[in-house]
């Protein structure tokens, strides 16, 4: 070995190590973190207005409350209107979170972000091209051709495998993966917190439906009511013991009490139609029961503690997603500012002569590491950091105002309770008053005793206090759907979002989010008790927690409740193939498929509502098909599917129901299975298909080959 081939070694490996220790140093500042934390944010240890509840307290002793049954608040909030106890309302929130438009839009807003997170995680793995050029050049040296002379060409072929890769030195496709992730994650909750405020606004607008249907009946009643006083004046009038004046008077309050009528019946028609537009339905296909607000209950809440409660809510949770996708995009800029480097793989064969393109000595090969660091951006790059740290900034506070706005909202809620439950209350005594008043009017009136107009005032003063009694009740439930959306009702908590660091959520004990009673502690007679079907596994596993309510200290014996550790609100629904046994069963199958995305937690309202509203046959069962999964830690956070009415007998059944489907606006198409070998095994891949016209089978329909 030559001392000219040692130095020059000795070179090459002093370049190499110097390039090494520039890495280094770069790395060193620009690596990307792996932990993104959430603040904690500072709340009350109780909700300020959690007394308003249970104001005024019975007495424990008096009123045997020693062993009151309570459920935990956690458990109920994701299907609370349940404890109203109506039926109706259940079928309808069914129908609503299967075919709200508006839930549909978000599930799918879910399924895009899916795909931009998978095209993000793309780009942290090389990318492999397959260039295959036929080029034709002429002249083959541009300038060199004579006047005279033909112009001479060239034809090259040339084929090559290309690959592309840039590695994430400084964390750049690292922290995209991150940001697009958690902007997934931010879309599920965003979906969540819609279909709260959704069911939020069905119940609401429920109630106000049922007020308009006691509304209406009170001045239905009205209406016989002053009509025979109408006729008693009109007898009075012959006879000579009223005046022209009375009756008059009294035809003109009794056509005023009609002429409310067609307008409450024109409220009930508005509040018909904005429920019919929430369940995606058209209002000739769109009907309610008359019923009025004596059909609901009216359960009491005792919520817990608000980090158990508000960090939960789903609003909270995407504000908390997109605080730390925007903690991940400093990482993001950061990286940017550094050198990208650039490899380039390419191998191939090219040749003039397309005989001799794929000849061993035609081989041609090249790699190419393209290292490009930026001098002067004018402070670009730098920028873009500092912008991206004031955009955490930005979503700190706003993360730390919507939650303060939640706990707002949750003591708003409870204080409207308490305040209409005393004004009902006093409006109850007040209409009843009234009544007496109205009815003693009357009878004086008749027996000579009395001016008709105390009459005339007392009637107004009568029809105008019931109208009031009503809208009281009204608002007292209005605050209590106002509560159960605030405190987070309607949906799962869910799991932690994924990464490492500080996450505000975690599951609490039952006591901690509070209890909900089983029996109104309202001193209002005229309210139902709140009940719901419990069942518990041990009746000695029941967990008893001491309950003292704020402002209530001079009462010394504390308000001991009997926690009911396993609730159950529903019963499981069945009839849900959950786990595709149907692929199993050899042959073909005609299915009914709902068109449109379900989440897991709509399917089983949307078989409920299917079941409902159409002549299913008892041993139909509806299949999901997941099409869609956001996971942490083998943790689901949400899934969604496609959904298939199966066990038709034919394609003409299938047809048939799904004609009755498309009668009653619920969109679909009919689609078949069947069973498939591959590489003599049994395989269960379904190959669903659009339904071909019955004098079209002789041309099979084009196949598109679905996972089970």
């Amino acid at each position: 070995m030559t001392r000219s081939f040692k130095i020059q070694r000795f070179f090459k490996w002093q370049k190499l190590v110097a390039m090494t220790f520039v890495f280094s140093i770069l790395c060193g500042c620009a690596i990307k973190r792996d932990a993104y934390s959430v603040p904690k944010v500072l709340l009350p240890e109780k909700f300020l207005k959690a007394e308003s509840v249970l104001n005024p307290i019975p007495d424990p002793a008096a009123q045997g409350l020693q062993a009151l049954q309570a459920l935990s608040l956690g458990e109920t909030l994701a299907e609370w209107w349940l404890l109203m106890g109506n039926p109706e309302l259940n079928a309808l929130i069914d129908r609503v979170i299967a075919n709200n438009p508006d839930l549909r839009i978000a599930t799918l807003r879910m399924a895009q972000l899916q795909a931009r997170m998978d095209v993000t995680s793309a780009s942290l793995f090389p990318e492999v091209n397959l260039p295959v050029q036929v080029k034709t050049e002429a002249p083959t040296i541009i300038g060199s051709n004579t006047a005279g002379k033909p112009i001479d060409s060239r034809r090259t072929y040339h084929a090559s495998l290309r690959a592309d890769w840039r590695p994430d030195l400084w964390g750049e496709f690292a922290s995209q993966v991150d940001t697009a992730k958690l902007q997934l994650w931010r879309s599920t909750f965003q979906r969540d917190d819609l279909q709260r405020t959704v069911i939020a606004n069905v119940v609401s607008a429920y109630v106000e439906y049922l007020s308009l249907n006691d509304r209406l009946r009170v001045a239905k009643e009205n209406d016989l009511l002053v009509s025979e006083l109408l006729a008693s004046v009109a007898t009075r009038l012959e006879i000579g013991d009223a005046t022209a004046i009375d009756y008059e008077q009294q035809k003109t309050a009794v056509y005023q009490v009609r002429a409310t009528i067609p307008v409450i019946q024109q409220q009930r028609e508005v509040v018909l139609n904005r429920l019919s537009s929430l369940a995606g339905a058209l209002p000739n296909h769109f009907r309610l029961s008359e019923q009025g607000l004596d059909s609901i209950r009216f359960p009491s809440v005792l919520p817990g503690v608000p980090t158990a409660l508000l960090l939960r809510r789903p609003d909270v949770r995407a504000v908390e997603a997109q605080l730390l996708a925007a903690d991940a995009d400093i990482d993001l800029a950061r990286a940017r500012v550094m050198p990208p480097l650039d490899l380039t793989a390419q191998v191939g064969y090219g040749s003039q002569q397309f005989s001799d393109w794929f000849q061993p000595y035609n081989l041609a090969w090249s790699f190419i590491a393209n290292l490009s660091a930026n001098l002067f951006d004018a402070g670009k790059r730098s920028k873009e950091v500092e912008f991206s740290r004031a955009i955490h900034e930005e979503m700190i506070e706003t993360y730390i105002r919507v939650v303060y706005e939640a706990a707002r909202e949750v003591d708003k809620s409870l204080s409207d309770i308490k305040m209409t439950e005393s004004r009902m209350s006093l409006q109850r005594i007040s209409a009843d008053a009234a009544l007496q008043a109205w009815l003693f009017s009357q009878e004086a009136y008749r027996a000579g005793a009395l001016d008709y107009l105390v009459v005339l005032d007392s009637e107004r003063t009568f029809t105008k206090n019931e109208e009031e009694w009503i809208t009281a009740r009204q608002q007292r439930y209005q605050g209590v759907v106002s509560l159960f959306s605030a405190l987070g009702g309607g949906v799962n908590p869910g799991i932690a979002l994924p990464g490492e660091g500080e996450r505000p959520l975690a599951l609490k004990a039952s006591s901690d989010y509070g209890a909900l009673l089983t029996t109104s502690v309202s001193t209002n007679n005229t309210e139902k008790p709140a009940t719901v079907d419990t069942r518990l596994e041990d009746d000695t596993a029941q967990r008893r927690i001491d309950f003292q309510p704020v402002g209530h200290a001079e009462n010394t014996s504390s308000l001991t409740l009997a926690m009911s550790p396993h609730l159950v609100l529903r019963l499981p629904v069945r009839g849900i193939d959950w786990q595709q046994e149907l692929w199993h069963e050899p042959g073909e199958h005609w299915l009914v498929e709902v068109t449109g995305l379900y989440e897991r937690t709509t399917i089983a309202p949307a078989w409920r509502d299917l079941q409902a509203r159409f002549a299913l046959a008892s041993d139909q069962v509806l299949v999901p098909h997941q099409l869609g999964l956001v996971t942490n830690e083998d943790k689901e956070r949400a899934a969604w599917f496609r959904i298939y009415i199966a066990r038709n007998p034919d394609q003409a059944a299938a047809e048939q129901l799904c004609k009755a489907l498309q009668a009653k606006q619920q969109r679909c198409r009919v689609v078949w299975v069947r069973r498939t070998d591959d590489d003599d095994r049994q395989s269960l891949a379904p190959v669903f298909n659009e339904a071909m016209p019955l004098e079209a089978e002789a041309a099979p329909p084009s196949q598109q080959r679905v996972a089970p």
